[in-house]
């Protein structure tokens, strides 16, 4: 949780500005980083009715962007997280918890706070 302190978006920009990058993949970490992805327990969260929170694809927790990113079992999801993440990162980002700014949404602590 980064609140009340300097936060440092240079994993981002530099995501962003890599031209290897596809624009879908440029979109969707911006969107990522700027919390401006709205799954379905947050929808319901802020008061829309929604008929089930669930994952949509594996069915097995809310649907979170924790469990988006680091915990859904859906099979397709697992491979391409697998395919960009380490295990030990992995490990990591589910102790760490939904809250935490860096797995969420690839924002640190800024340096110059240490």
């Amino acid at each position: 949780n980064l609140t009340g302190e300097r936060a440092c978006f240079s994993y981002v920009k530099r995501f962003l500005a890599e031209e290897k990058n596809t624009e879908a993949e440029k979109k969707t970490v911006s969107a990522g980083a700027s919390n401006a992805i709205w799954t379905r327990t947050r929808l319901r969260d802020a008061g829309y009715e929604v008929e089930d929170v669930k994952c949509e694809l594996c069915g097995m927790e809310d649907d979170t962007m924790h469990h988006r990113l680091w915990r859904c079992q859906h099979p397709e999801v697992v491979a391409q997280r697998r395919s960009v993440a380490s295990k030990a990162m992995i490990e990591q980002a589910i102790a760490a918890g939904p809250m935490d700014a860096t797995f969420q949404h690839g924002v640190i602590l800024h340096p110059a706070t240490y």
